[in-house]
């Protein structure tokens, strides 16, 4: 994890001193980063437990299978997602909202 933080950080401040960026947009979309990598976490352990469990087992039960189709899915929609948030940060057109010919927003 710090190496990621170590290489999106400096993204993240370097984003913000920029004209037309919201500081809201990079909010939104690093907390949906963090909500996603942690749901990733959580699949690996699950995974992982399930590895070292069922190895000597000549059958994987079918609700274990299904709980990690479940959480591979619910990561990967919300990997999905936090790139659409960061889609937004440097593409308006994205955006529903309109900018002007300085690069501002109009609107809400």
């Amino acid at each position: 994890m710090e190496m990621f933080v170590a290489l999106a950080c400096p993204a993240n401040h370097q984003m913000r001193e920029r004209p037309g960026i919201s500081r809201e947009k990079i909010h939104d979309h690093s907390q949906a980063a963090d909500f996603a990598f942690w749901s990733m976490e959580t699949l690996g352990a699950l995974s992982l437990v399930g590895l070292l469990k069922f190895k000597s087992k000549p059958s994987v039960p079918n609700r274990f299978l299904i709980a990690v189709l479940v959480l591979s899915v619910i990561g990967l929609a919300l990997i999905l997602w936090t790139a659409g948030l960061g889609g937004k940060i440097r593409h308006p057109e994205i955006d529903s909202r309109k900018i002007n010919r300085t690069g501002t927003f109009i609107g809400a």
